[in-house]
């Protein structure tokens, strides 16, 4: 596949999955793909749901130069459920800035069940302009009871 790409495109990024729900990146360093450049492997986490096990994998893959690209991220559980978990988003934040890993965190997104009074395409908009630190932060002031019907998944 990457060949027949690079036949059209020898320059722009292409990004490989991983095992597991593009969780297992340390699988790459028992057969990564060689001979090309610009290929990275895809991480995805979630906050509510992986923690240091996920980051350890992450970091046996960077440390034989393996390159990542976190294409989907979220700080809530990988269902969606629950609350934010902002210590373990916030660990993730400071591992991706640490290890200058670039990464696409996915919106907060309508979900009827969880928000049902009517504000929250407003929310949704006002908060889909604002930087994902941004977000957390807004999210750590947020009353208990909005912040319990909010997620940043899925």
């Amino acid at each position: 596949m990457i060949a027949a790409i690079r036949a059209i495109d020898p320059d722009n990024l292409i990004v490989v999955d991983t095992p597991n729900w593009s969780q297992d990146v340390d699988v790459a360093e028992n057969n990564p793909i060689t001979g090309y450049a610009n290929v990275a492997y895809i991480l995805h986490f979630y906050a509510g749901s992986y923690g240091q096990s996920l980051r350890d994998k992450a970091t046996a893959a960077l440390n034989i130069n393996i390159p990542l690209f976190v294409t989907e991220w979220g700080s809530v559980n990988a269902d969606g459920s629950g609350s934010v978990a902002t210590s373990q988003a916030n660990a993730w934040k400071t591992y991706l800035q640490t290890n200058n890993l670039r990464n696409a965190n996915w919106s907060i997104n309508d979900k009827p069940k969880r928000f049902r009074d009517g504000g929250w395409r407003k929310l949704n908009r006002e908060l889909g302009r604002l930087p994902v630190n941004s977000k957390l932060a807004l999210m750590q002031r947020m009353d208990l009871e909005l912040a319990n019907r909010v997620s940043f998944s899925h």
